[in-house]
């Protein structure tokens, strides 16, 4: 026999939640004539391991009375609906766990990002999409953004002035109602060059040379930081006298979402952001 604390130990259940199933009629424990203390046999046990099994699936106490004195078959649809109902819930932990990586993912490149900027390291680079249309904020739009965050991202002009956006890699049927704000530099070439009958071989380098098209140097890769009340109070200010100390002028900024923060008490919002590099020349 088996006194109660080895079998709570055995389980890793408390003594009070044996005494709460065997109060609710889950079981029937013999006691000691002497000592009336409770004497577990091993078959007291392996029905407890059953009670546990249902405990797990998130069944009741009062619906598990009932399924201990079911049959075989009404057992098996019982494991078949838990079993559904689990691969239903694993999917929502898979998707959960997928958002957690590519939130990780963002935050390490906001890290690089920064770093960059703390040891004067300029990267240059073409942004990772080729379309920006202007957001609407309908409710559609707001249901792909809740689907796929990191496809929005904002544009700014010379003037400053701050526009959200819906970033595609292709141009898209579906946005045509939406403004079209922006072209990827490389697509707008390569699109030329492919009107002009341009051979396989300039097809193929045209993406590499188009940034170099008129005034533009390239783009530089930054993170844009802008407080979420106020996108006025952003860090553009000194992105752009890094670049007029290089001695290029800065252009139109694209950007694309990478997460929300927050940075001495205030909430920010950043963005992998490009800007163009123009000739001073111009």
């Amino acid at each position: 026999y088996y006194k109660i604390n080895e079998v709570a130990e055995l389980f890793g259940i408390p003594v009070s939640t044996l005494h709460y199933w065997e109060k609710e009629g889950l079981f029937h424990i013999r006691r000691n004539t002497e000592n009336n203390y409770r004497c577990f046999t091993l078959s007291d046990v392996l029905n407890i391991w059953e009670i546990l099994l249902y405990r797990d699936l998130d069944i009741p106490v009062q619906s598990i009375k009932e399924l201990l004195v079911r049959d075989r078959k009404n057992l098996k649809d019982v494991y078949t609906q838990s079993s559904q109902q689990l691969e239903l819930q694993m999917k929502a932990l898979e998707k959960k766990m997928d958002r957690i990586k590519q939130q990780q993912k963002m935050i390490a490149m906001a890290d690089q990002l920064e770093q960059n900027w703390i040891e004067d390291r300029v990267i240059l680079s073409d942004p990772d999409w080729s379309y920006a249309y202007q957001d609407d904020f309908s409710m559609q739009s707001i249901q792909h953004t809740l689907e796929q965050p990191y496809d929005c991202g904002v544009m700014i002009g010379k003037d400053w002035k701050l526009v959200r956006c819906i970033m595609t890699s292709k141009e898209d049927n579906a946005e045509k109602h939406r403004k079209l704000l922006w072209t990827n530099p490389a697509v707008q070439n390569c699109e030329q060059d492919r009107e002009e009958n341009c051979t396989q071989n300039k097809a193929q380098s045209c993406t590499q040379n188009s940034i170099q098209s008129n005034s533009q140097i390239g783009s530089m890769e930054f993170l844009l930081k802008f407080e979420l009340d106020q996108p006025e109070h952003n860090n553009l200010d000194m992105i752009y006298d890094k670049i007029l100390k290089m001695g290029y002028l800065p252009g139109i900024v694209v950007a694309r979402y990478l997460l929300v923060t927050t940075e001495q008490e205030k909430r920010i919002e950043m963005h992998r952001a490009w800007i163009t590099l123009e000739s001073a020349g111009r």
